[in-house]
């Protein structure tokens, strides 16, 4: 290159590198060559290191030396943003060395080196373990995956998995009941199957479980491959409210049922539990719903069909009609419609003490009449001098047989009583008379019977009927009209519309018909009204009323020869009578008529 100075030409020097040493020529007066350092080579020119670039002349002192070194090995990672796992790429250490390129005369001349790498032997596991640990890699590490990533190295591998947290579980609640009808199910040798009978009413009673109380699990925690401790998530009890009818246990394990019924719950943040003593039956009761049953107070809505069983522990209300149909309760029965061909019994419980404490009553006076006798019998030997254990009982067995023949049939009565009801008879009741019975169901083939064995059962009789419960409940039928049917309840009985009509009432309360009563009995333990008593014919079943003697019974109308028995004492209506009201008057020996003021 040529430039002036001073208006006079001016020449460059030239450099060039051959054989891995710079030589440079130059004329007279011209500047020097310039010299730039390039990769991998150390340029000295007289003794001092060159960094960027310089002039030379011919004389100087240039030296070219290539670069020589060793890179190490390198670990790359990458851990997950929840820290559980962690990847590394390995890089093995290079050794990285440079050849002096050759170059032709130029005034410019960059000296620099041809790049040139081998690489060294892989580094061991212990130096990729410190170096994955330098980076936050601690835990979780996997050598077989190490291994590999020194073997391929530039690959990816996943160096270190975290331990996850293993969660807990919240509280939750069991509940032990289907919260449907339950298909009745028959065993399979069963003969007989009552197919109207098909479903059961899922029901409880006081102190039953009908959920299970499951309490918290908590979780362990877990650690991150950076070592860190992860947390699991918080856990909770479930959170439980109760209704009516039911609570929870004080261990806090289950929750029961505080009365008899239907358990249901609903679930939403909460557990939501109670028992209701009211059940609603939709539609009717004929064959395709089965009879029912159910322990608590029950409404039909639709209703009985003919040859269908109704029973409640408490109330029952029916909707429709009922047709041959038997409706038994343990509380009052109201119907809201017409009552035909039913045997409706209202209070069934309590109905069912009186009548099996009244059979153990004509027992247990029976039992004490021939004990009496037998008595008689012991001291009549005696006198004679002929008594003998032997001969007593020859006696005793003979007396039975011929003088108290009733007390079989009371006996036979008595164990049907029970049969069946065990569940609702005190278990000392229940005892006796599995006991007891035996002995006299027949007297032809027994030899147990004496005058010891009368004493001992009537003494287990007598005991009986002094502890036994003398308080009944009230349970009342109410109805608009019944026909060819038995109402016996332990309450009233309430016909509001209608009428009655060749039906039979038995009940420990008052009868109340607000209309026509025709071709029925009734039995009532206290006072009884009729609006219209008896038939107008004079032919066929006129009517029966029947009460004690301290009732009154009062007649809007009665018809000639309607019948009304007060205790031993009856009366029977001469003619028509009209708004009358008949009392026994006990002082005259008479049935007073009275005008009825309603």
């Amino acid at each position: 290159m040529d430039y002036t100075i001073d208006d006079e030409p001016v020449r460059e020097s030239q450099a060039a590198i051959i054989g891995g040493v710079v030589q440079v020529k130059a004329d007279a007066g011209a500047t020097g060559a310039l010299l730039k350092t390039g990769e991998g080579v150390r340029l000295l020119v007289n003794g001092a290191l060159i960094e960027d670039s310089c002039r030379v002349f011919p004389g100087d002192q240039v030296e070219v030396n290539p670069v020589e070194y060793v890179e190490p090995f390198r670990v790359e990672v990458h851990i997950s943003t929840n820290r559980m796992r962690a990847k590394a790429r390995y890089t093995p250490a290079r050794r990285i060395a440079h050849e002096i390129i050759d170059q032709d005369f130029a005034p410019v001349l960059l000296v620099e080196g041809r790049r040139r790498e081998v690489a060294e032997a892989s580094g061991s596991l212990d130096e990729l373990k410190k170096a994955l640990s330098q980076q936050g890699v601690k835990f979780g590490l996997d050598e077989k995956a190490m291994r590999h990533a020194l073997a391929e190295p530039g690959t990816w591998q996943v160096v270190a998995e975290g331990l996850p947290p293993r969660e807990g579980e919240h509280g939750y609640v069991e509940p032990l009941f289907r919260g449907e009808l339950k298909p009745v199910a028959y065993a399979q040798e069963e003969v007989r199957v009552d197919f109207r009978e098909r479903y059961e009413i899922e029901q409880v009673s006081a102190g039953d479980p009908i959920a299970l109380i499951h309490p918290p699990v908590p979780g362990q925690h877990g650690l991150a491959v950076t070592g860190e401790r992860i947390e699991p998530a918080a856990v909770h009890p479930a959170v439980i409210r109760c209704g009516n009818g039911a609570a929870i246990s004080s261990d806090s394990r289950t929750v029961k049922a505080t009365r008899k019924g239907v358990p249901s719950s609903k679930t939403g943040r909460e557990y939501f539990f109670q028992v209701d003593d009211f059940y609603v039956h939709h539609g009717n009761i004929d064959i395709k719903s089965g009879n029912t049953n159910f322990r608590g107070h029950l409404e039909i809505e639709g209703d009985i069909l003919e040859g269908m069983k109704v029973l409640a522990d408490g109330n029952i209300i029916v909707g429709g009609s009922a047709a041959g149909a038997a409706v038994m309760a343990g509380g009052s029965i109201i119907f809201k419609n017409q009552c035909i061909k039913c045997q409706v019994r209202a209070g069934w419980r309590d109905t069912i003490l009186q009548e099996l404490y009244s059979t153990l009553d004509q027992l247990c006076d029976a039992v004490g009449q021939a004990l009496r006798a037998s008595v008689k019998l012991a001291r009549a030997l005696q006198e004679k001098g002929k008594y003998s254990e032997r001969a007593e009982s020859v006696l005793v067995r003979s007396l039975l047989q011929s003088k108290f023949k009733d007390i079989p049939e009371l006996a036979a009565k008595l164990s049907a009583r029970v049969k069946g009801m065990e569940h609702i008879i005190a278990e000392p009741v229940v005892q006796t008379v599995r006991e007891v019975v035996p002995l006299f169901l027949d007297f032809n083939y027994s030899q147990t019977l004496s005058r010891p064995v009368l004493e001992k059962v009537f003494a287990d009789l007598y005991t009986l009927m002094e502890d036994k419960a003398e308080e009944y409940g009230k349970a009342g039928i109410t109805a608009p009209y019944v026909q060819n049917s038995s109402l016996t309840c332990t309450g009233d009985i309430i016909i509001t519309a209608g009428g009655v009509y060749s039906s039979q009432f038995k009940c420990g309360g008052s009868v109340r018909i607000a209309r026509i009563c025709r071709g029925s009995s009734i039995e009532a333990g206290a006072d009884v009204q009729i609006g219209e008593a008896g038939s107008p014919r004079l032919a066929g079943d006129h009517g029966l009323v029947r009460v004690p003697k301290d009732a009154r019974v009062c007649l809007g109308r009665a018809y000639e020869s309607f019948r009304v028995i007060f205790g031993d004492w009856e009366y029977r209506c001469p003619s028509l009578l009209t708004n009358i009201c008949l009392s026994l008057d006990l002082h005259e020996g008479a049935v007073k008529v009275e005008p009825w003021s309603k």
